[in-house]
């Protein structure tokens, strides 16, 4: 590790993940340092190449680390043959638009939760909608590459103002909408968050 530069840094140049090159590091560095030593239930969705949860799996060592994707990473799909063998970390193989799937795998409660998964609209809101319930009080909800709120291929709702980047701006207000959390969840989240903060890279 170099003079000065963080754990958290080093880590992510170990592993490679991209969120290093998205500059999103440095962000969690300052959320996470005092509790990176606490045990704690943290999800990522999004796994890929897994190297991501390689990180956080160092990272956070006496955590439990679970991942959420489509696709089995060929890092996690033979833990008797993959190079990184974290045994505090499970991947749970299923779509992150799908309720059924989510109250199944994750029915468990949580500290952490990163939305790194497929970016649409519909991704990021229904499982905020499902999965903030899961989230412990002072926990921390995190949805990444919010920018995809202003290309096109991933607004999978009738109007911009459902995005998820307006939702959350606008969350606090009465007459908020979202396309996808309606009723009780919408009222859950809207008395449950205690504060939010947008970054920029």
């Amino acid at each position: 590790m170099k003079k000065n530069e963080s754990t958290l840094m080093s880590l992510a140049k170990k592993y490679g993940t991209d969120k290093l090159s998205h500059g999103y590091i440095p962000h969690y560095e300052n959320i996470f340092k005092k509790i990176k030593d606490k045990k704690l239930d943290i999800l990522e969705i999004g796994v890929r190449e897994g190297w991501s949860h390689l990180m956080w799996g160092e990272y956070f060592k006496n955590s439990r680390i679970y991942g959420i994707d489509n696709f089995a990473s060929p890092i996690f799909k033979d833990p008797n043959k993959r190079r990184y063998n974290f045994k505090n970390i499970k991947v749970f193989i299923g779509d992150q638009t799908d309720e059924q799937f989510l109250d199944k795998s994750i029915n468990f409660n949580l500290d952490i939760i990163i939305d790194d998964g497929g970016h649409k609209i519909s991704h990021h809101q229904i499982s905020l909608g499902n999965l903030f319930r899961k989230l412990r009080p002072g926990g921390f909800y995190i949805i990444e590459d919010l920018d995809t709120c202003n290309i096109e291929k991933y607004i999978d709702v009738p109007d911009r103002k459902f995005t998820t980047l307006n939702f959350l701006k606008n969350i606090n207000n009465k007459d908020v909408e979202s396309f996808f959390i309606k009723g009780n969840d919408l009222k859950y989240i809207q008395n449950n968050i205690r504060n939010i903060n947008l970054f920029n890279e």
